[in-house]
């Protein structure tokens, strides 16, 4: 587990970077667990993970609301993209 205060510097950092990288030439997923805020999510993204979970999206859902939950964001995501392609 890497600490989100960790700079780039740090080997711990580096390793883990580097294993994402492996990880993603190889066609593998990365999911970041624990993105409870937008620094986590910064950070998941200099990373390269493909995937991001956490509270700041949703706390833990029943099974059934998490099906709802992705329905309603492929609802909204549809509808701003569409209203960016009216727009152009």
């Amino acid at each position: 587990q890497i600490h989100y205060a960790t700079t780039r510097k740090d080997p711990e950092y580096i390793e883990l970077k580097h294993k994402i990288a492996t990880w993603r030439a190889q066609g593998k997923g990365v999911v970041m667990e624990g993105i409870e805020n937008i620094g986590h999510l910064k950070a998941a993204k200099a990373l390269n993970t493909s995937h991001a979970q956490g509270y700041h999206y949703s706390e833990a859902l029943p099974f059934l609301d998490a099906v709802q939950w992705t329905r309603d964001l492929k609802t909204e995501q549809a509808k701003s993209i569409e209203a960016q392609q009216s727009r152009a």
